[in-house]
């Protein structure tokens, strides 16, 4: 399954600081394009990821490509963070 909450944030060392939570997570969602998904697949070594240079490599993006538009990391990290205050 591409998505699971993290549940583990609420307990994160640095959530107290971490205010500015949902800008840097669209910033940085911005840089992880479909060119970029690809090269990050590319680069894992051989041996690592069952055919992750042969047609399975499509999987792993697919399955990528998921987490990165169904991840609610930002809105779990930002309600987590509001139980502090």
């Amino acid at each position: 399954m591409a998505i699971k909450p993290f549940y583990a944030i609420g307990d994160h060392i640095l959530l107290p600081w971490a205010d500015s939570i949902a800008q840097v997570d669209g910033e940085l969602r911005a840089k992880l394009t479909d060119e970029v998904l690809k090269r990050i697949v590319g680069a894992v070594p051989p041996g690592w990821l069952p055919e992750a240079d042969g047609p399975n490599a499509q999987g792993y993006l697919m399955y990528f490509k998921e987490r990165l538009a169904k991840s609610k990391f930002a809105e779990e990290a930002a309600h987590a963070r509001a139980q502090l205050v």
